[in-house]
């Protein structure tokens, strides 16, 4: 193992091995890809195989020299297939992911048979969609990432002109798309056939032919970047362009043309495909009395329509707080020392068991006293886990017909899918779907993240919370429990964007509710030394009877402060002493004897 040099690695969590057929095998456990971490050392992806003048033909008949392979993921972030490109001839082939043997292959005849078929970057798309954006469908992979490197979202369907299938329109419902024609007769007969399926099932389609520049021959969107155009141009061109429609019949002047004066002048500033507010008039702005502040749900703490993150180490009860903060909503009680107004709540509940949660529910309105909680909405989806880009639409439409006051979401780490904690970029998307939901919904969003491992004490509060520091910046509302010297305490710290100040307190943990209490909060507890190490059977403590993908298993382990290198010893050791094997059917992880828990 080596320290990746693609992203900021503290530990060794590169892979470095040969293959079979002699070629070098890179693999990153934070997820980095391999053409990234070639790019980090200045590699290109041919030098990682032996023999560059003539290898050797491949399982799919491929005697050509290999140039790349392009991930094809499911809706989870998960590598399903790949498309392999070779030159001298210029072929294409593909091969799937062996669920038996991560980070092997299944090549050769039959050996796409049962796969499902998907689009290429389908979690950009799905992300996309959520946000209203536009999609661009070009006809070949080394075309989208040309145009996804200019800021859009692109795509195109496996295996090149004339392989769309009606699948990939139903993924692009609801969707702007934009298709741009390769300027030849197969190209252009593709994206009629991608317009004819589309038509219906997307909001709206356009096909358009990037233009010639200065002289340049321009076919497809590589040629039309690598000759000096830009994103501006593309827009501007999309813009010129009528929505498509079927044709009465066919006519030869139905051929998109191409644009060639964007070529001659500057193109106009891109317009905006999604709608936004009017710019205020800060005079104008002050003098409408009309505009108010939302109500404080919880006062001092959060506004409605606002986002909140409760940040702590593992096992410091965040469900039980959360639980509790969402009880006091909906019935307009006290939550700690702060008063809160009453309004209907939603917890959305990935992780506990319906009978569990009914059970924390119940012993929570005993101890504080209370008999109806009908403002309490609980939707429990453990076992429905999915990216938030792929669950939104459907929870958006359950949720706008609850009027909501507070949206709780337990925990967050269920919807990431795919994307790396340590990612900005990544984290970045992922907050902008929990502020969408709060700007569709009108609701406070509160959700709960985790610390880095070890001990916090010596950070700032805003820097203890995991992964990218886009979790401790993007929320409007803070609140970050660190361990107290005092067994079961906490102290509580308060970071506010748009409400005063308060200063720090300590709970203490008396079954099932945080209390505040006297002590001070600057006894933190300090860091006593090495932890021993973590054992094989704390992992496999984790493991449920159903199983867990791989994902899930290193995110459960993450919670009970496992760290990811610890993770995959212990699975593997394991592995080895024949207690979890991997499900060829199912894809997860489960043991081999019967577990009783659930």
């Amino acid at each position: 193992m080596a320290r990746c040099p693609a992203h900021d690695d503290s530990t060794a969590s590169l892979s470095i091995s040969q293959g079979d057929d002699g070629r070098t095998l890179v693999y990153c456990l934070a997820g980095c890809k391999t053409p990234a971490i070639c790019a980090a050392v200045r590699l290109k992806l041919s030098d990682l195989f032996l023999d560059k003048e003539a290898p050797k033909a491949t399982a799919n008949g491929h005697t050509g020299k290999f140039v790349c392979a392009y991930d094809y993921h499911d809706a989870g972030g998960k590598v399903v297939y790949q498309v392999m490109r070779f030159d001298h001839p210029k072929t294409f082939s593909q091969r799937r992911a062996d669920p038996a043997r991560p980070g092997k292959w299944i090549e050769g005849p039959g050996c796409m048979d049962g796969v499902a078929r998907v689009l290429y970057r389908l979690p950009k798309i799905l992300n996309a969609k959520v946000g209203g954006k536009p999609v661009i469908i070009a006809e070949g992979e080394k075309d989208v990432d040309r145009i996804a490197q200019q800021g859009f979202t692109a795509t195109c369907n496996p295996m090149g002109a004339g392989k769309w299938r009606k699948e990939y329109s139903e993924t692009l419902c609801g969707c702007d798309c934009v298709i741009v024609a390769d300027k030849d007769t197969p190209g252009r007969a593709h994206a009629q056939e991608v317009a004819a399926s589309l038509y219906g099932a997307a909001k709206s389609v356009r096909v358009i032919e990037l233009p010639d520049l200065d002289g340049k021959p321009v076919k497809d969107a590589h040629d039309y970047f690598s000759a000096g155009g830009d994103a501006a141009g593309i827009v501007a061109l999309v813009d010129a362009t009528p929505e498509w429609t079927p044709p009465a019949a066919p006519k030869a002047d139905q051929t998109p043309v191409a644009s060639e004066s964007l070529a001659k002048v500057e193109p106009p500033a891109p317009k905006l495909e999604i709608p936004l507010p009017e710019i205020d008039n800060a005079a104008a702005l002050c003098a409408d009395d009309s505009i108010t502040l939302p109500p404080e749900i919880i006062r001092g703490v959060l506004h409605q329509g606002l986002k909140a993150v409760l940040g702590s180490n593992a096992k410091a009860r965040k469900t039980w707080i959360l639980l509790d903060a969402a009880i006091s909503v909906a019935t307009g009680t006290e939550f700690w020392k702060w008063h809160t107004v009453k309004g209907p709540v939603l917890y959305i509940n990935f992780e506990i068991p319906r009978a569990f949660i009914r059970a924390r529910i119940k012993r929570l309105c005993e101890v504080k006293g209370l008999g109806d909680v009908g403002n309490l909405d609980v939707w429990t989806l453990r076992g429905h886990a999915a990216p938030f880009w792929q669950l939104f639409p459907t929870l958006l439409d359950k949720i706008k017909a609850g009027n909501y006051s507070l949206i709780i979401v337990d925990p967050i780490y269920k919807g990431l899918g795919g994307r790396n904690e340590n990612d900005a970029g990544d984290i970045g998307e992922l907050c902008n779907e929990l502020e969408h939901l709060a700007v569709q919904t009108g609701a406070a969003v509160l959700y709960a993240a985790h610390f880095s491992k070890g001990n916090q004490a010596s950070k700032e509060a805003i820097d203890r919370i995991s992964g990218s520091g886009v979790f401790g910046r993007d929320a409007d509302s803070l609140i970050i429990l660190t361990k107290h010297e005092t067994p079961d305490a906490y102290a509580v710290d308060l970071i506010l964007r748009n409400l005063p100040e308060q200063p720090s307190f300590v709970v203490q943990w008396e079954y099932p509710v945080m209390v505040e209490t006297e002590l001070n909060p600057a006894k933190l507890k300090q860091p006593a030394g090495r932890k021993p190490e973590h054992a094989p059977e704390e992992l496999f403590g984790l493991l449920p009877g159903k199983g867990f993908t791989n994902g899930d298993f290193l995110a459960a382990a993450k919670e009970q402060g496992i760290p990811e290198r610890s993770f995959y010893r212990l699975k593997k050791e394991l592995e080895n002493d024949g207690k979890i094997l991997l499900s060829k059917v199912t894809g997860k992880w489960t043991p081999t004897s019967p577990k009783n828990k659930p």
